[in-house]
Formats: C-alpha cells, structure tokens, sequence
C-alpha cells in the first residue's frame, strides 16, 4: 500500500497452552520494519466475534476497533492486552500478576502502519507471549475512558458540558 496510514488487525490463533484459557505475564511486539509500524494494540478477542472480520490472509483493515456488535448483533468483547511503540521494553506484569487470555479466544494484534510514500512489503511483525503456569494472585487489566459522539443504549456517554466549546473534554481534576 502506499497511503499515508494503514490501520491493519491481524488474527492470531492463541498459542495451544492457552486455548483452554490461561493468563498472560508479559508480552511484546517485533517489529519487521521499524519504519513504518507506528504501534500496535493488542486484544484477547473473547468468542473470536470480532476475528470473524478477517480475510482469507488472516488480516482486516480495523480504523474503529471497538465496535460493539458485529453485523449478526453478537456482542463483540475485547480484552486489552498491550499497547506497544518504538522505543517499548516488553510489557511485564508485575509478580504475582496476569491478564487473562480467556478459553477460545483469539489474539488481535490491530497494528499502526505509517507508510508515507513507502511501499509495505509483506508484513512480518511478530508478537512475543509469556505465559504463567498457574492461576495468578491478581489479575491485570485495562479499559479506556473517552468521550461519545452519542449517548450510548444504557444512558452511557461522556457528552459535551457547557463549558466545553461544543465538543465533549475529558477533565481530571
């Protein structure tokens, strides 16, 4: 390709130790081409809902990787596993802690291509995994908070205040 952005996921069959469901203390990304891969996320895709997306090349262009449903309006889960960019040391979980790669899940690795006027040669980013061998004490992980351009079904939403311009701003105080 030879746009300027690629947002491309990749399905990844969980490794056999984890196919029953197992926990996670470390993971990183390998990049083929440090050029152009800009980061990458990771997911456990709990079901394999959202992997069903993928072409017969095990990929799919993924922009929005959070929808909530797929077209069948099965629900779509996803758990955060790893956020990583250049420069990253692998992502370890502190002792006594895991994230959890529940059963039949499929790993997608949603990776940030950022190609200029360059020429992707077929893609060869690796995803390293260490597991733990039993349950840990603790479990890590992640969710993100943000805005919505709409109200969701439930009445969830972080929606634009009167002090916010028009546009919905995320205060920490």
């Amino acid at each position: 390709r030879t746009n300027n952005d690629d947002f491309r996921c990749f399905v990844m069959d969980a490794p056999p130790e984890l196919e029953a469901g197992g926990f996670l203390s470390a993971l990183d990304v390998v990049p083929a081409d440090r050029r152009i891969v800009h980061h990458a996320t990771v997911w456990a895709d709990v079901g394999g809902v959202f992997s069903a997306n993928a072409g017969p090349d095990g990929s799919f262009e993924c922009l929005n990787t959070q929808p909530f449903a797929a077209a069948d309006e099965r629900p779509i889960e996803l758990r955060w596993l790893l956020q990583w960019a250049p420069g990253a040391r692998p992502r370890t979980r502190p002792a006594g802690g895991g994230s959890e790669s529940p059963a039949h899940s499929k790993i997608v690795m949603q990776t940030h291509f950022s190609v200029g006027n360059r020429v992707i040669e077929p893609e060869a980013t690796r995803l390293q995994i260490q597991m733990l061998s039993e349950r840990p004490n603790y479990y890590v992980f992640a969710f993100g908070l943000g805005n919505w351009g709409k109200t969701l079904e439930n009445g969830a939403a972080l929606l634009s205040q009167p002090d916010d311009d028009g546009a919905p701003i995320f205060h920490i105080p």
